[in-house]
């Protein structure tokens, strides 16, 4: 009699232990509607209920039968604490809240200019852009001054057209302290007219800061998002931004690609609507009312702030964007290894940099 009674309360036991870490992963988680929350929370504490029963009524058949039970549902819960267990590592992997951005600078001189390192800078004048991300210039001017150990002559500029001026041109400036992505937009309008901006200017060194989030610009949402009602109970909205480049997802740079994911959980469809990079917007809180490619809204601003008030403006969609997803190259390959690898097919074998792909399947 003992020892029936025993192994059913120690497989109850086990069962109940299984039933609280999947509880604690459906709430965990958080991406399951409440009424099947609810319906799975329900069906444990009756399975629950009914094994406790089972295991204080008299009789060894009764206390065999409860064992059973408690075993069988136990190998059954580790199925979906195992699916939950690998989709809460997945998503830690992919995901990570921060309180701060980086910026990365270039430190500029002329092509003709007998400068080639920092300390070559000592007694210089150098070009700052003031209208932009402030903070973050000044940190990386000061990590400049540490380096050479020498105060540099700052000459401040509104806006980086200002500052590009100033030293190729009316040469107000011997250097000037630019944004990578300000950088690589001047490259792209010197490659538009067929020259290099390597004929004008050459880079002294590369500057990265950490800068605190700033506080977003608004936009004037058409229709304001239903408060009362769960996510996954109305029509929502969340906004993919693609950056270009590698590394550090905090890194501030172009957003190359813009999609809006239009949800509708009633429906059960989903559309998705690729906006061009080069449309031409104004940025709310940026520009003044001047219009830019859209792309570049990615540079200003954090958590993808400036891109989202972009798009939400009446002029362009007016929409109510709920969520936004930030990735850059990077990530991509971080999801593909989040995922096991994914299995690509090619219809030739190719080479590209140092990676070779066969015709056929090709494991990633």
């Amino acid at each position: 009699m003992k020892k029936p009674k025993l192994i059913g309360a120690i497989l109850y036991s086990v069962q109940l232990a299984l039933s609280a870490v999947l509880v604690f992963y459906i709430f965990k988680l958080n991406v399951l509607p409440d009424s099947v929350v609810f319906g799975c929370v329900l069906v444990l504490t009756l399975f629950a209920a009914a094994g406790a029963f089972l295991l204080f009524l008299k009789g060894t058949a009764k206390k065999i039968i409860c064992a059973c039970i408690s075993l069988i549902l136990s190998i059954l819960l580790l199925i979906p604490i195992r699916v939950f267990r690998k989709t809460d590592s997945t998503l830690n992997n992919l995901q990570g809240e921060t309180n701060t951005y980086h910026s990365n600078y270039e430190v500029v001189v002329r092509q003709d200019d007998e400068a080639e390192i920092l300390s070559d800078l000592i007694g210089y004048k150098i070009g700052l852009d003031t209208a932009y991300n402030q903070a973050s210039a000044e940190e990386a001017l000061a990590d400049i001054e540490r380096k050479i150990e020498s105060q540099l002559e700052v000459l401040e500029y509104g806006g980086s057209s200002a500052l590009w001026t100033a030293l190729t041109e009316t040469r107000e400036t011997d250097a000037i302290l630019i944004d990578h992505s300000f950088y690589e937009m001047f490259r792209e309008a010197y490659e538009a007219q067929n020259d290099q901006i390597e004929n004008h200017v050459k880079i002294v060194d590369k500057i990265t800061v950490s800068v605190d989030i700033e506080t977003p610009p608004t936009a004037s949402p058409s229709t304001p998002p239903e408060e009362s009602l769960q996510l996954w109970e109305r029509p929502f909205v969340i906004y993919v931004s693609g950056i270009d480049v590698a590394g550090k997802i905090t890194t501030r740079s172009r957003s190359d690609v813009n999609i809006l994911i239009a949800i509708n959980p009633n429906t059960k469809k989903m559309i998705l609507v690729t906006v061009p990079r080069d449309t031409y917007v104004p940025f709310p809180g940026v520009t003044d009312g001047a219009y830019d490619k859209l792309t570049h809204a990615g540079i200003y601003g954090d958590n993808c702030a400036v891109s989202i008030a972009t798009l939400e403006q009446y002029i362009y969609t007016g929409i109510t964007i709920d969520k936004w997803i930030r990735v850059n190259f990077t990530s991509v390959e971080r999801i593909v290894d989040a995922l096991g690898g994914i299995t690509v097919e090619s219809q030739y074998n190719f080479s590209s940099g140092n990676y070779t792909f066969v015709k056929g399947m090709n494991e990633l």
